[in-house]
């Protein structure tokens, strides 16, 4: 007789709606999440099978989970996430052999004891080269998550799974002109915002860049943005910029501020909450306002994930590699990863970052059809548009402020990730898509002069970043590894190296310390609370 399966569904966003319908439940993550509740409510007898091509078409940006109950038990769970989303799917079996879901990577690991955690020199690897980590993995081995555009099928009563490939980044057939673009991201981008102007004390992120004051723009004077300063010397001019910006929008722009000397402290807390190990130096910026209690702001709209619609443009790094390599996959695999990777290789060793390599880059183009099978010479467009997908899929800054902010009783929405943004950036001919005469995000540049005419759109683009490298050599993490154990996979022979950190390697110095902390404050913990609000929903077959 077959045992039987037991699954807990732990749900820590605050917006995912949970509805009952007569074959089961849905349990929705979305952009436009009161638009998808209300149509599975005006359907709800509808077969599933229909009803969920019907979400899947309305959807923005979401994660779906279908239980499907028969005969009041639960016959299979069905789990599925769009191309665009960046809300999270992790699953895994738990310590205790049941099946766990759950939208935040801390409830994941929280249901392994400390000896079930397992991290490979797979995990390792990709935390040290990419900014985020590809496809299906996660910083620990035996938790998974749903990629971009996959499905997984849970059988309550032969425990296994089916997963597939559901949707890909596809050319558009119906290619339009740059001026009816403008317009329908004019259009799309009012519709996507005003879908998330009743949310309960909503504020921008407002940096007063391109992309978060063009989003402001949809919301009127009347919606307060808020903003982190740090005292870096080096952080001046974004104070500046965003007082610019909301001077021109006429609104309530707060500043939280806080003091370079507490940035360790700010990054443990905020590894704590995730626990993840970052490999991105804001994320203690993001923190300080996820967890401010200074305002009553319950969700934050930022304006992340442009690049991958319309602002990508190579850096002089990425050209050089373009003339050398002659050929896509030679370019792909020099995306988006560490400037630090000679170092990585000496650390890891060649092979394990050439397979690592690889496997991110099987992954991309195994969900894009818009690039060539091919490793010829190609024009310079398309090492821009494969530059974009990798953006898409591997962009997951919103991912982290989503789990951060999740863990303080707060959500995260950036208009961006709506599918019908992907859809209007995919119907612009490649040769304009990212950069027109050497411009990038030229469209939004364009549309934001027409909302906000004193705002100065060709200013340079500041990084919002922070002097990782003098952090680590005279700032908050100087002498990090003198005071805190060296990771064991380090061999001692590199142990003078990891402490001495130089421009060349501070980036892989810098993720050293994250996943340092996260190892010794969260992986061998072994009671990890689980995220304060967490819903949690238990079925047995």
């Amino acid at each position: 007789m077959h045992k039987p399966m037991r699954v807990s569904i732990l749900i820590a966003n605050p917006d995912t709606e949970i509805v009952h319908v007569a074959d089961g439940i849905w349990i929705i993550a979305a952009l436009n999440v009161q638009e998808m509740k209300r149509h599975i409510e005006a359907n709800k007898f509808k077969c599933s099978e229909k009803l969920l091509e019907e979400l899947i078409n309305l959807a923005e940006e979401t994660t779906i989970i279908k239980i499907n109950i028969r005969q009041n038990n639960v016959d299979s769970i069905y789990a599925y996430k769009n191309i665009t989303s960046k809300f999270e799917l992790f699953y895994l079996t738990a310590s205790d052999g049941s099946l766990v879901i759950t939208d935040h990577f801390r409830n994941a690991l929280a249901c392994l004891k400390p000896e079930d955690r397992k991290v490979t020199l797979d995990q390792i690897a990709d935390h040290l080269l990419f900014p985020s980590m590809p496809g299906n993995q996660t910083h620990v081995a035996n938790i998974f998550r749903l990629g971009q555009g996959e499905s997984i099928e849970f059988n309550m009563h032969t425990g296994k799974s089916v997963q597939k490939i559901e949707e890909k980044i596809t050319e558009s057939k119906d290619q339009i002109p740059i001026e009816e673009a403008l317009e329908k991201v004019d259009h799309t981008l009012k519709r996507l915002i005003d879908g998330l102007k009743e949310k309960e004390g909503l504020a921008t992120l407002l940096s007063g860049g391109i992309d978060s004051t063009l989003v402001h723009t949809y919301l009127g004077s009347t919606v307060a943005s808020l903003g982190v300063v740090v005292d870096s010397p080096e952080f001046s001019e974004e104070v500046r910029y965003a007082r610019r910006a909301s001077a021109l929008l006429k609104n309530n722009h707060n500043f939280l501020f806080i003091k370079e000397n507490d940035y360790l402290e700010h990054l443990k807390s905020d590894i704590r909450t995730l626990a993840l190990p970052s490999q991105v130096t804001q994320l203690v910026l993001f923190g300080v306002a996820a967890r401010s209690v200074e305002h009553n702001f319950k969700t934050l709209l930022t304006g992340d994930f442009v690049a991958p619609l319309f602002g990508s443009a190579e850096t002089d790094l990425q050209k050089s590699i373009r003339a050398k390599a002659k050929g896509l996959l030679a370019y792909a695999e020099a995306l988006m990863i560490t400037s630090d990777q000679l170092y990585v290789r000496k650390l890891i060793g060649n092979k394990k970052v050439e397979e690592r390599l690889h496997n991110r880059t099987t992954f991309v183009l195994n969900r894009a059809d818009i690039l060539p099978a091919g490793d010829g010479e190609l024009p310079a467009d398309l090492y821009l548009e494969l530059k974009a997908v990798f953006a898409l899929l591997f962009n997951n800054a919103t991912s982290l402020w989503r789990q951060l902010a999740y863990g303080y009783g707060r959500t995260v929405h950036t208009p961006f990730t709506g599918k019908s943004l992907l859809d209007v950036s995919l119907s612009i001919p490649r040769q304009y898509r990212y950069e027109k005469e050497g411009r990038a995000k030229h469209i939004l540049k364009d549309l934001l002069k027409q909302r906000l005419p004193g705002y100065p759109v060709d200013v340079p683009k500041l990084g919002t970043g922070l002097p990782r490298t003098r952090y680590c050599q005279d700032g908050p993490l100087k002498d990090f590894f003198y005071h805190h154990p060296i990771p064991d996979f380090i061999e001692p022979g590199f142990h003078d190296f990891i402490r001495k950190p130089q421009w060349e390697n501070s980036w892989l110095i810098f993720n050293l310390i994250t996943y340092a902390i996260w190892e010794e404050e969260v992986l061998k913990k072994p009671n990890l609370d689980k995220v304060p609000g967490t819903r949690i929903f238990e079925y047995r077959n």
